[in-house]
């Protein structure tokens, strides 16, 4: 229904045709922007759907758009629930996604100066991707791709220009690269949960992956993080990974531990950690996939040095504020009681 406040007493219609359509009538003029939810469906020219179909590779993902109705895609975006990836869109619809080009947290645009448009774009992917409360958006890997103006059924005065672009969310068609081929996964396409680690620990509470956030702590705390693979690669084997974390607060120390066979092993030890740290992990035998994916240990705090967090009664805080995985490896061959 219309707002009608400043409007009572006076009669509106609400004319509805056998057409399937409806409108107004004798409604006074709102002056100003007004916002409003609108949701329709349009067919394209074209026969096959909008998709983009990607695999990877070597340095990545590579792929192509199928533009046939989307006119003129500009500033690209390979987004997931974990993640962005910057995008370089070729005008045949060909794109790449470089493991090397993972935005940060702030970044939604793969550009060092943006114009008036692009930091519009910039706030309206900040508001979709990251909508604070509600589902995470995407549910599935996107390509997120802005195109001119689609043509949504409005009828303006003559001689109006239509002007700003449309935002599509293009569905990905993951496909698996042949038996033998290097392969870089960047981080949005290595989501992690935590699970009972080897050492008989239950689940923590110390990241909590329905909303993708590590929480404060002021004492020791561990998890034990699962990796998931995506599915089209698997079986895969590891050749090195790179690990990225973010910390803030008087952790005092942090530790990152891998699994060979049933053995915990220690990988690094940082004390004293401040900002981002990074770690290397070139021994596959490290990196071993179970149930489609890689099990790595985190703990943060220093036990020997409780001062650091509870002192002349006061508590200090400590968070890891991002955590990321880079891997690379091969693809293998299904063994023979693989399906």
């Amino acid at each position: 229904m219309p707002d009608r406040e400043d409007n009572e007493g006076q009669t509106a219609r609400m004319v509805w045709t056998d057409m399937e359509t409806w409108e107004w009538q004798n409604l006074p003029p709102k002056y100003g922007q007004r916002l409003g939810r609108f949701s329709t469906a349009l067919a394209t020219a074209s026969t096959r759907r909008i998709e983009a179909r990607v695999t990877f590779g070597k340095n990545g993902l590579t792929g192509r758009l199928n533009t046939q109705g989307v006119s003129h895609p500009a500033d690209a975006v390979l987004a997931t629930q974990d993640g962005r990836i910057g995008v370089e869109l070729s005008a045949d619809g060909s794109f790449q996604a470089r493991a090397s080009q993972v935005f940060s947290d702030e970044q939604f645009i793969a550009a060092e100066l943006l114009t008036d448009e692009q930091n519009r774009r910039s706030r309206t992917l900040a508001a979709v991707l990251n909508p604070g409360n509600g589902p995470r958006f995407p549910s599935e890997p996107k390509l997120m791709v802005w195109a001119d103006p689609l043509d949504l059924g409005f009828r303006f005065d003559e001689g109006h220009r239509q002007l700003g672009a449309a935002l599509v969310a293009v569905p990905l068609v993951l496909e698996r690269p042949p038996v033998g081929t290097e392969v870089a996964v960047p981080s949005p396409f290595l989501s992690y949960r935590t699970v009972p680690g080897l050492d008989g620990s239950v689940a923590s509470g110390l990241y909590d992956h329905r909303n993708h956030e590590w929480q404060l702590r002021s004492v020791p705390s561990s998890a034990w993080l699962h990796f998931k693979l995506p599915a089209v690669l698997l079986p895969l084997e590891p050749l090195r990974a790179k690990l990225t974390v973010q910390v803030t607060g008087p952790v005092g120390k942090l530790e990152i531990a891998g699994v060979r066979g049933k053995e915990i092993v220690p990988l690094k030890v940082w004390m004293d950690p401040v900002g981002t740290l990074s770690v290397e992990m070139d021994d596959p035998t490290l990196l071993q996939v179970t149930n489609g994916g890689i099990l790595l240990k985190v703990s943060g705090g220093d036990p020997a040095r409780p001062e650091l967090t509870l002192s002349s009664g006061k508590t200090s805080y400590w968070r890891i504020e991002a955590l990321r995985l880079e891997l690379q490896g091969t693809t293998a061959a299904a063994s023979a009681n693989q399906p």
